[in-house]
C-alpha cells in the first residue's frame, strides 16, 4: 500500500487543538463529515481529518480501480480467497431469491428454508424451553452476541465454547435436560473443543434417556454427514453450509440455527434483511456515498497515517456487551496479516487491536487511560435513539455524547486547571447513530463491520479470508495433547516440556 503524500503532509501538521479549531471555524463540519445508509448514520467529524482529506484518501486508495474491482470480484463469486482457492460468498446467505445470478443461490435458499422451517417448529414447541449451542469461534461468537442483543426471545439459550470443563458444567447446572435441545456447530465435526463438549453431553443424554434419545436431543450444523450420523444425529436434523463461508462470516447461515429456534424465523429473516440491504449498499453505492468505504478509509487513516494501533468499540447498550468480542474475531482474524497477496512481507500495519465494553461501564474502567494516557486510541461510539420520555435511556445517550465531546475537546477552554486536571482532547472518535436495536438494524450493523473489514483488506492487499495462524495453533495443540497422553516429551522445547512436567 502506497500512502498519499498529501495526506501524509496533512497528518504531520495536526496540533493538539485541531478539533476545537475546526469546529469553531467550520459550522458545516458535522454535516459534511457524516454519511448514512440503511438506517445507520455515522458522524466522522470528530476524527482528525477534514472533508478534503477524506476525498483525497478515497481518491488515492481507490484511484487505480483495484479496490472497486475486488468488490466486484467478491460479488461475482470469484475465488478471492487465493490461499485456499475459494470464493467468498457469505452475501448469498442473506440474499432473497433472484437477488444475484450466482448458481449457488438456489441451493442456499433451499437449505435456508429447511433450517428455518425446522427452527420454527422448535420455536413453537412449548415442551422445549432451552437451546444450548455448542461451538467455538465463528460458531459461537456471532450467535452468542446476537442472542444477547435481541433478548428476550421465546426460549432461553446458553452457549458452550471453552474446552475448560467448567464452561459446560456451569450451563448444565442451569438447565433442565428434559426440556433442552443441543445444537452442535462444527463444519468438519472434528473441532476439538466442540466435540469434547458434545461427547460429554452425549454421554449424559445416553446415561439418562438411552441411546435413542440422541436423535431427539441433538441437532448438527456441519458438512460432515457421516460423522454426524455416527454421533447418532438423524439426517433430517443435520444442516450444512459451504466451503466459501468463513467461520467469522457464517452467522447468516445455519450457524445461526439456535437464534432462529429462540426468536423464530420472522426475526431471523429480519436480521438477514438488514445484512442483505447493506451488502447491496456496499455493492452499488459510489465511494463518496459508501458507508463501508468511509468506515474502512477512516481505519486505514488512523492506522497507517496517524500510527494508532487500536480501536475501541463502545456500544451504549448493555445488550451489545459481546459485540466487541465478536468484532475481535471478525477484524483481527481477517486482517491480522503481514504478507500480501503476492506472498511478500509487508512494511505497513494492518489490523488494529479491537477491544470494548458497554458504554457507562467503560467510563468507569479504562476511559481514564483513553482520556489522559500516553496512547491515543480512536473510538467507535454506537448509540441508539432513546424511547420517548425514557429518562434512563436519555441519560445513557447524554453520557455517550458527553464522552465523545470530552475526547474531542478536553478541557482546553479551562486554562486555570492544574496540569493533572487538564484533558488535552483531540482524541478521535466516530458516532454510529442508530434508530433502535432490533433484528434489522443489528443485521445492518454486522454487515457494516464485515464490509469495512473486507475493504480494509482490499486496500492493504491482503487476504482477509484465511487464518493460518489459527490453524497452526490447532495443530500444535493436537500434537502436545498426544505428548501428554504418551508421556513422551522428546522433540518438545524445554519450556513446554518443563510446563508439562509441572502440570502433570
Amino acid at each position: 500500500m502506497k500512502k498519499s503524500s498529501e495526506v501524509t503532509r496533512f497528518a504531520s501538521t495536526i496540533k493538539g487543538n485541531f478539533l476545537s479549531k475546526e469546529f469553531q471555524s467550520d459550522t458545516q463540519r458535522a454535516s459534511s463529515l457524516s454519511i448514512s445508509a440503511c438506517g445507520i448514520k455515522i458522524d466522522f467529524s470528530k476524527q482528525l481529518w477534514t472533508r478534503n482529506v477524506v476525498d483525497e484518501l478515497i481518491s488515492h486508495h481507490l484511484k487505480d480501480g483495484d479496490v472497486l474491482a475486488k468488490i466486484r470480484a467478491l460479488f461475482n463469486g470469484d475465488k478471492i480467497n487465493t490461499s485456499e482457492n475459494r470464493a467468498v460468498k457469505h452475501f448469498l446467505l442473506r440474499a432473497p431469491v433472484g437477488a444475484f445470478s450466482d448458481p449457488d443461490l438456489a441451493e442456499v435458499v433451499q437449505v435456508r428454508e429447511q433450517f428455518l422451517s425446522f427452527a420454527q417448529n422448535i420455536y413453537q414447541d412449548e415442551s422445549i424451553k432451552t437451546v444450548v449451542n455448542i461451538g467455538i469461534g465463528g460458531s459461537d461468537l456471532g450467535p452468542l452476541m446476537t442472542y444477547q442483543a435481541l433478548s428476550p426471545g421465546g426460549k432461553d439459550a446458553f452457549f458452550v465454547s471453552n474446552v475448560d470443563p467448567a464452561d459446560l458444567s456451569n450451563v448444565l447446572e442451569k438447565i433442565d435436560l428434559d426440556s433442552t435441545i443441543f445444537v452442535v456447530v462444527s463444519k468438519t465435526f472434528t473441532t476439538q473443543e466442540t466435540m469434547l463438549n458434545a461427547q460429554r453431553v452425549r454421554e449424559l443424554i445416553v446415561n439418562k434417556y438411552g441411546i435413542d434419545a440422541i436423535a431427539k436431543k441433538f441437532v448438527a450444523v456441519s458438512t460432515n454427514l457421516e460423522l454426524c450420523k455416527a454421533f447418532g444425529i438423524s439426517s433430517d436434523r443435520i444442516f450444512g453450509f459451504w466451503d466459501w463461508v468463513g467461520g467469522r462470516y457464517s452467522l447468516s447461515s445455519a450457524v445461526g440455527l439456535s437464534l432462529a429456534m429462540c426468536f423464530g424465523r420472522e426475526t431471523f429473516t429480519q436480521l438477514l434483511a438488514g445484512m442483505h440491504d447493506f451488502d447491496k449498499h456496499l455493492q452499488n453505492a459510489s465511494p463518496d456515498n459508501n458507508l463501508a468505504i468511509w468506515h474502512a478509509i477512516c481505519n486505514v487513516y488512523n492506522i497507517n497515517y496517524l500510527d494508532f494501533d487500536a480501536l475501541a468499540v463502545i456500544a451504549y447498550s448493555a445488550k451489545l456487551k459481546e459485540f466487541a468480542s465478536y468484532l475481535q474475531q471478525l477484524i483481527m482474524e481477517s486482517n491480522g496479516k503481514s504478507v500480501n497477496l503476492t506472498n511478500e512481507k509487508i512494511t505497513y500495519k494492518t489490523s488494529p487491536i479491537i477491544f470494548g465494553e458497554p458504554g457507562t461501564n467503560s467510563q468507569h474502567s479504562f476511559f481514564q487511560a483513553l482520556h489522559q494516557g500516553t496512547t491515543d486510541i480512536p473510538i467507535d461510539f454506537i448509540i441508539f435513539k432513546p424511547e420517548p420520555d425514557n429518562l434512563e435511556e436519555t441519560e445513557l445517550v447524554a453520557n455517550a455524547l458527553a464522552q465523545a465531546a470530552a475526547f474531542a475537546f478536553g478541557t482546553q477552554a479551562q486554562s486555570d486547571l492544574t496540569l493533572e486536571r487538564q484533558i488535552t482532547g483531540n482524541r478521535p472518535s466516530s458516532l454510529i447513530l442508530i434508530e433502535k436495536l432490533d433484528a434489522y438494524s443489528l443485521g445492518v450493523l454486522i454487515a457494516l463491520y464485515e464490509a469495512s473489514t473486507i475493504v480494509q483488506g482490499f486496500i492493504w492487499n491482503i487476504n482477509s479470508f484465511d487464518q493460518w495462524g489459527v490453524q497452526l495453533g490447532k495443530k500444535l495443540a493436537s500434537n502436545i495433547s498426544q505428548n501428554i497422553k504418551s508421556n513422551d516429551l522428546s522433540g518438545l522445547d524445554s519450556s513446554t516440556a518443563q510446563a508439562i512436567k509441572f502440570l502433570f
